[in-house]
């Protein structure tokens, strides 16, 4: 049976106790200073929200041994991916070895004996098999989703290296359009849970909302995002074990059955260094107008799922989990650039800014008199001036641009008897691609398109600051945590680096101390 072990203000008089008397009392000041960033950003940052979200992964049953502290299990397994280690058996020996790390984790170190005075005691270090444990409790298992281990071997067809910078095509035409429909007719009917669904709850309501009330996360009622995914490379082999005996027999190729370790791994396009991999796709959504590219929703998907079909289900799921935010614009890039995608973000009334995708550019015609940005062309030749959106109807007002500025656009033609000038209309759905919300042309798209490399931003630091793509595990499940510890340490950093303390404010002895 689960049962709530600490406090957050139980926890920092904790680590400010047991680092004076490991550290401060010896005159070990070397190891606060090596480990001042780790101290100052768990110091600040309250984890004990974690426990009201896992706490239904653990039985009511009174039987057997209790548990580890789970916030303390999470707190240890964010700090193993802060200091950029990847094995768990390497990081319980780090552990044992090196008080300071359990002691920010919030463990007792293992060779201090209990006086039997302390007011609080923490748990002690667990082992490898309590840390792979509680990695399992942080995911929903889908059965669904879920591959046989066991399977033939499929003949590798030889693919064509794609140009530079090109992205995998879709290889299901109209598929993103039937997609964005079945997702609009769903209305305010929520997908069913998905293996990450847990782990995007604790980013929420752990780590996103609380940097809300910070102020590091942009406006809330006007939040700008980016959508993009980034590839992992799994340790597991593409081409399985032999579990036959086809080898001793002078068979060296068979299509007996294999053991696949990673049975969710698929062949994707690398588009950035140009080659195919082996491994998975995580998709993401990156708050633009933060300082720091902080993630809002993280999804797991093949390998060789396109963009563009990720994409529709990830907006839904935003939507479903962040009802307290406004979106107002979302930036892509061309894998994105699909009609029915276009609708389904209007249909939120978010702004959708998509580079176009030249394979597909002529998709939908325009109306006569409107050109390929989106503007009405007047008798006198001008562009008509952007007047706003009405989003209830769907549509642009366009009007005058000689009532609008005289000066600027002159014009002796008599459109229109009334001083407001001409207005005319164009509904969205007419051609969703050029009559987008913010002008392709204007100022204002070029702003917002520039934001899309937060993604990219996001992208680098989970998977090299945090040192996630060597992580070197065997499993979409193991991947998924993997990946989720780095965005997790994304808002740590971020915590740290806009707090104002010091860590002689923690530990005034080392005042004046020369290092």
């Amino acid at each position: 049976m689960l049962f709530p072990k600490s406090t957050h203000q139980q926890y920092q008089d904790y680590l400010i106790n047991f680092i004076n008397l490991f550290y401060v009392l010896k005159k070990d000041f070397l190891n606060i200073l090596k480990y001042s960033k780790h101290i100052i950003a768990f110091f600040v940052a309250d984890l004990t929200g974690f426990y009201d979200i896992i706490k239904h992964a653990y039985t009511n049953s009174p039987c057997g041994a209790k548990p580890k502290d789970p916030v303390a299990l999470f707190r240890s397994l964010i700090l193993m991916t802060y200091c950029n280690f990847t094995s768990i058996d390497d990081w319980v020996v780090e552990l044992r070895t090196t008080p300071i790390l359990a002691i920010i984790s919030g463990f007792l170190p293992y060779d201090y004996s209990p006086s039997g005075n302390e007011a609080y005691l923490p748990d002690t270090i667990p082992g490898v098999g309590t840390f792979y444990d509680f990695q399992k409790r942080l995911i929903l298992v889908d059965k669904l989703f879920h591959k046989s281990h066991y399977r033939k071997p499929k003949k590798n067809k030889k693919k064509p290296k794609l140009k530079k910078g090109e992205k995998l095509n879709n290889t299901r035409p109209g598929i993103i359009d039937r997609l964005c429909k079945r997702v609009m007719d769903m209305g305010s009917s929520k997908l069913p849970d998905s293996m990450e669904s847990r782990l995007n709850s604790i980013l929420k309501h752990v780590f996103v909302m609380p940097s809300v009330q910070m102020g590091i996360m942009g406006n809330p009622k006007k939040l700008n995002i980016s959508g993009d995914s980034t590839n992992v490379v799994t340790a597991a082999s593409p081409y399985g074990k032999r579990i036959c005996n086809c080898r001793d027999r002078g068979i060296k190729q068979c299509d007996c059955t294999r053991f696949y370790s990673d049975s969710n791994a698929a062949w994707g396009w690398d588009s950035t260094n140009e080659c195919y991999f082996y491994g998975h796709v995580f998709h993401h959504f990156a708050a633009c107008d933060s300082p720091f590219d902080l993630p809002l929703i993280i999804k797991p998907v093949s390998a060789k799922r396109f963009d563009g079909v990720t994409g529709v289900f990830a907006i839904k799921e935003l939507i479903d989990l962040y009802p307290e935010f406004k979106i107002h614009a979302a930036m892509f890039d061309k894998a994105y650039d699909a009609i029915g995608f276009y609708r389904l973000l209007t249909s939120y009334r978010i702004a959708p800014v998509i580079d176009i995708n030249k394979r597909h550019s002529q998709a939908l015609p325009l109306p006569k008199g409107f050109d390929e940005n989106g503007y009405f062309i007047c008798d006198a030749g001008y562009r008509m001036h952007k007047c706003g959106m009405d989003w209830s109807r769907r549509r642009h007002k366009n009007r005058c641009p000689h009532a609008v500025c005289p000066n600027k656009y002159p014009c002796d033609r008599k459109c229109s008897s009334k001083e407001y000038g001409r207005v005319v209309y164009n509904y969205i759905d007419d051609n969703p691609r050029a009559f987008c919300p913010i002008p392709r042309d204007s100022e204002e798209w070029t702003l917002h398109y520039n934001k899309r490399t937060s993604s990219e931003r996001l992208n680098d630091r989970i998977k090299n600051d945090f040192n996630v793509k060597n992580s070197g595990v065997r499993s979409v499940e193991a991947w998924t945590v993997r990946f989720f510890l780095g965005a997790f340490c994304m808002y740590l950093d971020a915590w740290y680096k806009t707090s104002p303390l010091k860590i002689t404010d923690l530990f005034p002895a080392l005042k004046g101390y020369s290092f």
